[in-house]
């Protein structure tokens, strides 16, 4: 079963580092953080580059809320081909 761990985050890349990604980056398992446009400078300068590309994904829109940004992680899953979302908290 291919599992994601689909982390929506706004506006709190310092804490996202500091704490979720310390215990994302160990557990081995595909995970991305969910962004808004506005924030994106933001988490860019604390992830890892080798992180960037496949752990970063900036949503099209800004302040539409976590049911736009659930709705975007919806999407993102059923183009990868995902079995299941684990949706966990930034902090």
């Amino acid at each position: 079963m291919k599992v994601l761990i689909a982390v929506p985050s706004k506006g709190r890349a310092k804490g996202f580092f500091k704490d979720t990604y310390s215990w994302l980056s160990k557990t081995g398992r595909r995970w991305v953080c969910f962004v808004e446009p506005k924030d994106w400078n933001r988490y860019f300068d604390v992830l890892p580059d080798h992180e960037l590309e496949t752990r970063l994904f900036t949503l099209d829109e800004n302040d539409k809320g976590l049911g736009y940004a659930k709705k975007a992680i919806y999407e993102y899953v059923k183009d990868k081909g995902c079995d299941a979302i684990f949706k966990m908290d930034d902090d």
